[in-house]
């Protein structure tokens, strides 16, 4: 009887599905066709698991080391010439935010035109330094920006990685410059699903603009799941986003059909009130 039933609920769901012109997909979502990305030679070896440290010190030098003995490939930072040469003495690459200008969430027109006018001989050259750091977490509205400066780069210096970091999903609409955009029959026929799920649907759109506009061979972005909230009496507890899986699965899904790496910045540190 259960499984006759389960038979006939899914018999519905996919008649509905049909009917509403659903997909779970995050492809050909937004308006354009995904880009299967260019595979870049890097002067780096791309072609392992790599572990980075974000923010390091560019002052303590003897970090690198420390970095060495726990096993990190590489930094996001800023750096200084003896850093990048201690970090070359150890072997450890570097996504710099020094030499060129980076962003935050909305792209400017000067740093854009940096970018996108870059030549040889504007490139800092060292053997630690394997890419340079674009912006962070940037709106929707920034990519066509992006997809040019990218183009710019790679002409410029085709052998080092331009960086983007995305928002995660529990980034608002304002954050990531795209708006759900689900009907009233999906939220009453699709109640409790992902096709009724606001969150959901906006950071699909997120994402799949991000593949139509921006030529990389990887997608990255930053996802801390863990946090704490005081209930009524003052309690201090700890949770796990609900989303953070989810989030991962779209963004594997864009990555496997793009032909695209995942990088993903852990959470590796604690919250506030939490020992």
């Amino acid at each position: 009887m259960y499984t006759f039933t389960k038979r006939i609920s899914s018999a519905i769901l996919a008649f509905i599905l049909l009917i509403l012109g659903v997909s779970g997909s995050v492809m050909h979502l937004t308006d354009g066709v995904p880009i299967n990305a260019k595979r870049n030679k890097y002067s780096y070896d791309n072609s392992r698991l790599l572990i980075g440290a974000y923010g390091a010190s560019s002052s303590n030098l003897k970090s690198v080391e420390y970095a060495a003995d726990a096993g990190i490939d590489f930094f996001i930072t800023s750096t200084s010439r003896a850093f990048l040469d201690e970090c070359e003495k150890f072997d450890i690459g570097v996504i710099t935010s020094s030499y060129l200008p980076t962003a935050y969430g909305k792209m400017n027109e000067n740093t854009k035109n940096v970018w996108v006018n870059l030549k040889a001989e504007d490139i800092t050259r060292h053997p630690a330094i394997w890419g340079y750091d674009m912006i962070d977490e940037p709106d929707a509205g920034s990519f066509d920006a992006i997809s040019e400066m990218v183009e710019g780069f790679r002409k410029a210096a085709p052998d080092k990685l331009p960086y983007i970091n995305l928002f995660p999903m529990y980034a608002n609409n304002e954050q990531l410059g795209n708006d759900p955009q689900i009907s009233t029959l999906k939220k009453i026929f699709l109640f409790n699903t992902d096709f009724s799920d606001e969150q959901i649907d906006q950071y699909k759109r997120h994402v799949s603009d991000y593949i139509n506009k921006i030529d990389t061979d990887y997608i990255s972005t930053d996802i801390y799941p863990f946090g704490c909230h005081t209930d009524s009496k003052g309690a201090l507890h700890k949770d796990t986003s609900k989303a953070w899986l989810r989030n991962l699965d779209i963004l594997a899904e864009a990555c496997k059909k793009t032909d695209r790496d995942l990088w993903v910045i852990i959470q590796a540190c604690g919250n506030y009130g939490i020992d």
